[in-house]
């Protein structure tokens, strides 16, 4: 059993002692912790300011940050790997960034933290000349070989909203929870909205059950809600005539 503070704690007891089994990381609080259950060995885990780390020996030792040159440097709100292949992770963020324009357009800083909706694509300028233009960054990452290297998941019909979590489904799909709905696909470019009776609602979190093949979401303030995995593949089955790629993700 592990737990997330500044640091990774482990029990071996079922919680009644915990020890220390990393060190202060980047000294951000840990938002994600992810334990692969093809292989428990495999523990990542995602912060506040980005960073994701991982574990081979369960939490005996640690990388260093490898969130890498792709990564924004926000907020890790879920990490998931692969229920087959512990090497194949996924990890969400939960923020956009604010950057400011400093030499009129040459260079930005990031100012940091979440965006107001009106201004995503967009650009403005303050009375006192402050230009600010609203930067939109990916929202998933992945790594096929533990974090070693990435690559980001820059698909149609993925809106622009923070993204909460992530899982695969049987049938090489992903699914993806953000702040508006859930959206799925089987071929890692085009992804569509699984809505049916769901409201439109924050989705913080998804579980698949895999004895009853349900798909169950988890909304901020609306309840739990449930679709049979079967209805997911009506919703990304391609019109007739058409074929899919295989997902780069899967």
């Amino acid at each position: 059993m592990y737990v997330g503070s500044t640091r990774v704690w482990r029990s071996l007891d079922q919680g009644d002692t915990w020890q220390a089994v990393s060190p202060h990381l980047d000294g951000s609080a840990i938002t994600a912790l992810e334990v692969a259950s093809a292989n428990p060995n495999f523990v990542y885990v995602g912060t506040v300011n980005g960073g994701f780390f991982r574990s081979t020996d369960a939490g005996e030792s640690w990388s260093g940050n490898l969130a890498g040159p792709l990564s924004p440097g926000r907020l890790i709100t879920r990490i998931f790997a692969n229920p087959l292949l512990p090497e194949l992770v996924l990890y969400t963020l939960g923020t956009i960034a604010d950057e400011r324009v400093l030499d009129e357009g040459g260079g930005f800083d990031t100012s940091g933290g979440a965006i107001p909706l009106r201004f995503l694509r967009t650009g403005y300028e303050s009375s006192e000349g402050d230009r600010r233009v609203m930067r939109e960054f990916w929202h998933v990452y992945g790594s096929h070989d533990a974090g070693d290297t990435w690559f980001c998941d820059v698909a149609s019909g993925m809106p622009n909203l923070p993204h909460n979590a992530v899982v695969f489904l049987p049938g090489d799909i992903l699914v993806l929870a953000h702040d508006a709905g859930v959206i799925a696909t089987n071929n890692g470019r085009d992804y569509q909205p699984v809505t049916g009776n769901l409201p439109n609602v924050r989705v913080t979190d998804l579980v698949y059950h895999e004895k009853s093949q349900t798909l169950f979401a988890a909304t901020y303030g609306r309840g739990i809600w449930s679709v049979p995995l079967a209805k997911v593949h009506e919703v990304i089955a391609p019109a007739s005539g058409e074929t899919t790629a295989p997902s780069p993700v899967t």
